[in-house]
């Protein structure tokens, strides 16, 4: 009788294929090899063992489910996000991401894109390539960057962004920096990310600034991307590399030989 029940149910239940794959694979071993007819105790079992398959594979394939793609996607594993905007990716934004590491969990970036063409800011070249950013960001200890479009989340009340954060991407720490601002025209600061956090089960960790003294000692300030782009318009390179804990680079693209050809035509 358990045995017709367990049968019943799961003929009754919608799996996908590679759950019914998965009982299909697993129940002919409980079988004998020899083509007899199982007693009612073995077919029993093998269906017993069939249903503990399925039931594993649709574990299986609920957890990589969960794993989505695109910017709003569920981050993988135990996601520690710093926030920020990480134009510069420079000392202060590594020890954000230290920080995140420390934490316990691993460590992402969670950065913003179309933030000037939304609040009208001048377009300004980045000061790390795109082409660079994933070896630099390697070289911190394997830490990895989501971007979400700022226009889809710029109108998120302080308490529908530490939803986003917890419930769609996944979190289980944040970090940020001390003068960090959240929420629909930055309602939120620290102190409303620390109590959001907690009522989400969130870790919530916040970083002072770190300063940064010219090479001379004057002028104590914060490390900022506007510092790095000062010093760099000033042709200070090294006040540039102490900012951002290494050499500032800059990324060329080599044209190819038919685009050189019809620049140079278009020329003449």
């Amino acid at each position: 009788a358990k045995c017709r029940a367990a049968c019943s149910g799961a003929a009754s239940s919608s799996s996908s294929e590679v759950v019914a794959a998965s009982a299909a694979a697993a129940a002919p071993s409980q079988w004998p090899s020899i083509g007899s007819r199982p007693s009612r105790a073995r077919r029993c079992t093998a269906s017993a063992a069939g249903e503990a398959a399925a039931s594993l594979a649709i574990a299986d394939a609920a957890a990589a489910a969960a794993v989505e793609t695109g910017p709003f996607g569920r981050l993988p594993g135990s996601p520690a996000l710093a926030l920020g905007k990480f134009d510069a990716l420079h000392v202060g934004h590594k020890a954000l991401a230290d920080r995140a590491r420390a934490l316990g969990h691993e460590p992402w970036l969670l950065s913003f894109s179309g933030m000037a063409e939304v609040l009208g800011w001048p377009q300004r070249l980045p000061l790390v390539a795109p082409e660079h950013r994933p070896a630099l960001l390697r070289s911190w200890g394997d830490v990895r960057e989501r971007v979400l479009p700022f226009q889809e989340v710029r109108q998120l009340s302080p308490e529908q962004f530490v939803d986003l954060l917890a419930d769609t991407l996944g979190a289980r720490a944040v970090v940020c920096g001390s003068n960090f601002r959240f929420g629909y025209r930055a309602a939120g600061d620290t102190e409303a990310l620390q109590r959001l956090g907690r009522e989400k089960g969130l870790t919530v960790a916040i970083e002072d600034l770190v300063p940064a003294a010219d090479t001379d000692g004057t002028n104590p300030a914060q490390v900022s991307s506007s510092a790095v782009r000062e010093a760099l318009s000033a042709g200070d390179v090294a006040r540039a590399a102490q900012l951002l804990g290494r050499p500032h680079s800059v990324c060329f693209r080599r044209a190819s030989p038919t685009a050189a050809t019809a620049a140079a035509t278009a020329a003449a």
